[in-house]
């Protein structure tokens, strides 16, 4: 049964931009096509006895490719090659490769030669049926008569109508001026001879993600391949301000070191900004900061690994740094997507950012219910602290801590968990609470200090006065991680109008990893209750469906960058994720994976008022990542 014409229209368009003509000594020798987004799999007798030869892919530029492995001796006639991407270019896109051969029609994509002309890409269709030997093994897909199969489709690809799916490789013209047809080799016999091509056989690579998405999901899954693609990237970052290195390796393989030097030439006016203001809000001066921070994460080596993983419905970035170093205090957040300026990777709905602790206990098992959660929630904003309206193109007022504690509810509530208020938030109510062992979130709402002895500190309030107090941070995580929480929210606030509180910087938290806790969520900067009431309804909502805690940060990351509540472009990189080693955190069991393409959008939430109903994209979820 063939493909609808539609689906074919799109495969063919995808076929081509994965095709690319050979050239030997700038002559053209015949075709290739990538199976990968740095493999080429083309006929030995194209690349002749030649090491090296030049490829041009389709609509980009002449590079140089290796030869890494043939199959000449047995008659197969196959050579694989390798490229090196180019980092100005977008992400090379690979077909699909299948075993399968049918009696249908084919397309095939190549370069014939045309005299008098230069070489043109052409894909046409042709019928087709395999021919086997006497003992039953395949040996060639015959290309009927009908059309002409000339000198250049040499190494070309094969499509086959039937599955959707490349499945030969052409090789020989019965009659190169004549329409006789010819024949292709199976890529059967390509797994056969060459191990890189059976893994990609096993496994498709990332790059086959355009090929997939022509395809569509029925048909896609039709052939035994799983819909989602994750992928992980592990960042090494060590070091200091003025020199620090990064690798993707985490057995300490010698990185790539990095200097203010290395970053271009943004660095200085971001520098002079940044350090007249280190809270920044203005949109221009968060893309200006989120491309010295893109470069300053992802020098040449580490872009073009991660521009591969982009072809990813899912990439989860880990960043691994010593907590208590000076570089744990720069905004990585706020870091762009490299290539994709006015996208930032901890708002961006296709990744994944987190900050990660090597050493930590594994986390525990996510219960079955969300209503078997029990979150402790603590509002420490005493009623005698006056708290400031922000005023920005219009005032933005303090909402009184009742409406704290009832957005609060419903976040919590909504979601499905069992919300705990510690009415009088006093250190020892807190401690009592907590060591109890019986809850499995610590919510805290609070201001946040350096102490005068260079601790950080949580504000707390004197049940009697009415006024405040303050407890080490420390202390309370120390707390929650013997009594068993897996889990902390800090949301820091702006401090009251009459008081100059130092922020909490993410070296001064010290060992949030610990004990029981696999997961701390903290805002590096201050925040306005408008700001953590729209994270906390998205974060929570998406917990509570099953999705990991690093899905629910992203996403409710998403809802701040695109409203920019209270005016604050910069609110989404305030939020900042820590866990321990182990990725895809949950709390509760994932829910069955609803079908739903990457297409579909959902409405936002926490619509800033006055503004109108946008859309924001998010993935189904899977439990696991894989590279």
């Amino acid at each position: 049964m063939a493909l609808p014409a539609n689906t074919v229209s799109k495969l063919t368009g995808v076929l081509k931009s994965c095709t690319a003509l050979v050239l030997i000594d700038g002559n053209p020798r015949g075709t290739a096509f990538f199976i990968s987004e740095n493999q080429i799999l083309t006929c030995q007798h194209v690349v002749k006895n030649r090491d090296e030869v030049d490829v041009r892919p389709y609509r980009r530029k002449v590079r140089k490719a290796r030869v890494v492995a043939r199959e000449p001796e047995t008659g197969l006639d196959l050579a694989l090659l390798e490229v090196s991407p180019d980092p100005d270019e977008d992400s090379q896109p690979c077909v699909l490769l299948d075993e399968r051969l049918d009696e249908a029609d084919y397309y095939l994509a190549g370069y014939p030669k045309e005299i008098g002309l230069e070489p043109g890409l052409e894909v046409f269709k042709v019928a087709g049926h395999p021919r086997e030997t006497s003992a039953g093994a395949l040996q060639q897909l015959q290309l009927e008569a009908g059309k002409q199969v000339t000198w250049g489709l040499s190494g070309g690809p094969v499509l086959n109508t039937a599955t959707g799916a490349v499945t030969a490789v052409v090789r020989s013209a019965k009659d190169p001026l004549g329409a006789l047809g010819g024949g292709a080799i199976p890529i059967s016999r390509a797994t056969e001879a060459f191990e890189q091509v059976r893994q990609v056989v096993k496994e498709p690579p990332l790059a086959v993600r355009k090929w997939r998405d022509a395809l569509g999901r029925n048909l896609w899954q039709q052939l035994g391949r799983g819909w989602d693609m994750h992928a992980r990237v592990d960042l090494m970052v060590s070091g200091a301000r003025n020199k620090w290195c990064i690798t993707t390796d985490p057995t300490g393989s010698p990185g790539q070191y990095i200097t203010g030097r290395d970053l271009g030439d943004d660095v200085t006016e971001a520098m002079f900004r940044w350090a007249q203001r280190r809270r920044i809000s203005a949109r221009e001066e968060v893309d200006l900061l989120g491309r010295l921070l893109a470069g300053a994460l992802f020098p040449s080596t580490v872009a073009s690994h991660l521009k591969i993983l982009g072809n990813a419905d899912e990439v989860l970035v880990r960043l691994h740094l010593d907590q208590d170093t000076n570089l744990a205090d720069i905004p990585w957040e706020l870091a762009a997507v490299p290539g994709q300026e006015k996208k930032f990777l901890a708002a961006n709905p296709r990744y994944r950012f987190v900050r990660v602790v090597d050493e930590a206990e594994p986390p525990a098992a996510p219960v079955a219910d969300a209503a078997q959660i029990r979150v402790l929630g603590v509002v420490a904003l005493p009623p005698r602290w006056k708290f400031p309206t922000i005023y920005e193109e219009r005032p933005y007022e303090w909402p009184d801590v009742t409406d704290v504690w009832g957005r609060l509810r419903e976040s919590i509530g909504g979601a499905g968990f069992e919300l705990v208020q510690l009415t009088d938030a006093e250190p020892f109510e807190l401690r009592n609470d907590l060591e109890t062992g019986s809850f499995d979130v610590l919510h805290y709402v609070g201001v946040g200090r350096i102490g005068k002895n260079g601790q950080a500190q949580l504000s707390m309030v004197d049940a009697v006065e009415g006024d405040g107090t303050w407890q080490n941070v420390d202390e309370v995580l120390a707390w929650a991680a013997v009594g068993g929480v897996r889990m902390v929210l800090l949301e820091f606030t702006l401090p009251p109008a009459d008081q100059v509180a130092e922020a909490v910087s993410p070296s001064a938290l010290g060992e949030m990893i610990q004990g029981s806790i696999s997961a701390v969520v903290f805002t590096r900067f201050p925040v306005h209750p408008r700001q953590f009431q729209s994270f906390n309804r998205g974060f929570y909502r998406h917990l509570g469906r099953g999705e990991s805690v690093e899905t629910a940060v992203q996403l409710g990351r998403g809802m701040l960058e695109q409203n920019k509540f209270v005016e604050d472009a910069a609110c989404f990189g305030w939020f900042t994720l820590v866990t321990g080693p182990q990725s895809d955190i949950r709390l509760v069991q994932p829910q069955p994976a609803r079908h739903q393409d990457r297409s579909t959008k959902r409405p936002l939430e926490g619509q800033p008022d006055g503004q109108k109903q946008g859309t924001w994209e998010s993935a189904v979820v899977r439990d696991e990542f894989s590279r």
